[in-house]
């Protein structure tokens, strides 16, 4: 994004450290971030969340990761097979409701 109050026929300054580009700084948080190893709330395992995880998730906004990776693969299949569950309960009820004719014709007879 163009700083305000810099002409548009000028360049763009080259970025800073510590800006979200892969400057230095990048390296440099790097350096400073150890392994951590977390606990799963989950199943109680303990996993290793490395540097390099730690960075990927700092950087995309994420905070660290609460469940060992095995039981986010889990989760994630929940997650996929109750999205799939819902959407053919859909799918059913508006089979069920597009067949039927709710708005008929009335009939008259003497």
């Amino acid at each position: 994004m163009r700083p305000a109050g810099l002409p548009l026929n000028e360049p763009m300054p080259p970025p800073t450290a510590g800006t979200a580009c892969h400057g230095p700084a990048d390296k440099e948080t790097s350096e400073k971030m150890k392994t951590e190893f977390i606990t799963c709330i989950q199943c109680g395992q303990e996993f290793e969340f490395s540097a390099q995880e730690q960075q990927q998730f700092d950087r995309r906004g994420f905070d660290a990761p609460k469940r060992c990776p095995a039981c986010r693969r889990k989760k994630s299949k929940l997650n996929d097979a109750a999205t799939l569950d819902r959407n053919r309960r859909k799918k059913h009820l508006r089979n069920k409701y597009e067949n039927e004719h709710f708005f008929h014709a009335p009939s008259f007879h003497d």
